[in-house]
């Protein structure tokens, strides 16, 4: 399983969603050997951050947005 530093690139927000999905399906089925299971845990917790931070920036944008001056919707990129 790829991890988000190898060169590959970023996985989108859904693409990321899905392979969690996978992975909880693969998990969940008890199928995997342990090492598997762990290999697969790690990807799995790697794309829940990935996840997170994506929906925190998407979270400050709509923030930025609906706090616009005199009612103006502006957007401008969160730090």
């Amino acid at each position: 399983m790829p991890s988000p530093t190898d060169k590959n690139p970023e996985p989108d927000f859904e693409s990321a969603l899905a392979e969690i999905d996978e992975i909880v399906n693969k998990l969940e089925s008890g199928a995997l050997q342990l090492e598997e299971s762990l290999q697969a845990f790690q990807r799995g917790m790697e794309l829940v951050n990935f996840c997170s931070t994506r929906l925190q920036a998407a979270e400050s944008k709509l923030k930025i947005l609906l706090e616009g001056a005199a009612g103006e919707f502006i957007l401008k990129d969160a730090e």
